[in-house]
């Protein structure tokens, strides 16, 4: 049986036309399906090495332990502690440094 043989006894068959299409849609549903479920997981990877990443960083800094890096314990520049001590108490939580890498690394991406 060549192609055009087979095409033609497919396309006169009405269950395999609909089989086929039902076959194709499922495995379409199917592939977006995988497509956000995969999405979501690169956020949500993305994100843990952010946080990851925040945590050793701030309890490197976080010389006394007492959850709060002080200008005294920051070993960088002023200008890096103000931008990442959002609410200027002059100390830096581990919400603020997350926040400063995170949007470190958004703009390194773009």
């Amino acid at each position: 049986m060549d192609k055009a043989t087979f095409d033609q006894m497919h396309q006169q068959d009405r269950m395999a036309n609909d089989k086929l299409a039902e076959g194709i849609a499922g495995f379409t549903k199917a592939l977006e399906n995988l497509e956000s479920l995969l999405t979501q997981r690169l956020v949500q990877l993305e994100n843990t090495t952010v946080s990851h990443a925040a945590e050793e960083i701030f309890h490197s800094y976080d010389l006394d332990g007492d959850g709060f890096i002080t200008r005294e314990e920051w070993m960088g520049s002023d200008a890096v502690f103000d931008a990442l001590d959002e609410n200027h108490d002059g100390k830096i939580t581990p919400e603020e440094l997350g926040t400063g890498l995170g949007a470190l690394l958004h703009l390194a991406s773009a």
